[in-house]
């Protein structure tokens, strides 16, 4: 196995177009995956450090994901931290996030550890990513965290990118020239940022957005959740989901501490599955129908998934 964890559940590549997912495992991250993984055929998981830090949060996903009884399993790979280390005061919220998210989004007693003495460890995340998209046609990349790996390992898999999507907003340059960050995403890693805006030359680049400003929010709601099928990973996300509705719901989300949820990385991995109910606003994409109809096509994008049988 290739990857830094245990892996998840999904079928053999031969040849066809593949998704990776590079992501910091935050509430949304954590809603967006499945989607995806339900409806493209994802080759591989890296956990780079944002809401997250990267071993625990691949971890995590393991046993959040994991389905018993299928024929291959998506490699989790753990992914590169900033250096030197962000000074995390900046983000009052982000330690009681932290401390539920790498614990499975509670489900775990305490955060898992997997041993540093891992494929990527020991060969690097650029050859141990190579690997996990070697057998694929092409690749989108879908980058829903900071950018510190993939500005590691894009120039090694180059060739094979179809596409990089990702949450948030392009980087912005002020009168100076000086650019800055619109995103979360950008600002934890403004270095590696800056890193991959340049190597994003020529990757077919598409930045997705939550809309803002509507007359109903653009945020979650428990029916998407209560939605979703009582069996596999469908299940799996439900009960992790249903166990801590402070994270997401933002009827119980605690305001002033990070208190806001929108269906960011949601609609990110919903422009994989489904591009044609978003459009153009600007720099990037946004979904062009409204939060309920959106809620409903991701409940039944991630109870789109089923067991393979290893063909």
């Amino acid at each position: 196995m290739l990857g830094s964890a245990p892996a998840l559940a999904q079928p053999k590549a031969s040849n066809l177009p593949c998704v990776l997912i590079d992501t910091d495992t935050n509430f949304d991250d954590f809603m967006a995956m499945p989607a995806a993984i339900a409806n493209r055929h994802v080759s591989g998981i890296i956990t780079t450090e944002g809401v997250t830090r990267p071993s625990p949060a691949a971890a995590a996903l393991v046993k959040a994901y994991r389905q018993p009884g299928t024929a291959r399993s998506i490699p989790v790979v753990i992914g590169a931290s900033p250096s030197p280390e962000p000074d995390l005061s900046a983000y009052p919220w982000l330690p009681r996030l932290r401390g539920i998210m790498e614990r499975a989004h509670g489900l775990l007693a305490e955060p898992m550890v997997p041993d540093p003495a891992t494929p990527a460890s020991r060969k690097g995340l650029p050859s141990v990513v190579a690997s996990l998209v070697a057998d694929c046609a092409s690749v989108d990349v879908l980058i829903i965290g900071p950018f510190t790996s993939f500005a590691s390992y894009s120039p090694r898999i180059r060739a094979k990118i179809h596409q990089v999507v990702m949450q948030g907003l392009p980087l912005t340059t002020d009168e100076a020239g000086v650019s800055g960050s619109t995103s979360f995403n950008c600002e934890f890693d403004l270095t590696a940022c800056r890193r991959a805006a340049r190597q994003l030359a020529g990757l077919h680049p598409v930045w997705v957005d939550a809309p803002r400003g509507q007359e109903v929010a653009y945020e979650p709601h428990a029916d998407m959740v209560n939605g979703l099928r009582t069996s596999g990973l469908p299940s799996s996300v439900r009960q992790a989901l249903l166990s801590d509705a402070t994270t997401w719901d933002p009827a119980f989300l605690p305001r002033g501490n990070g208190g806001k949820s929108l269906l960011w990385d949601q609609s990110a991995a919903l422009y994989l599955v489904d591009p044609s109910t978003f459009a153009k606003v600007g720099s990037h994409m946004e979904p062009r129908i409204d939060v309920r109809e959106f809620r409903e096509l991701w409940t039944e994008a991630v109870n789109n998934w089923t067991p393979d049988d290893g063909s």
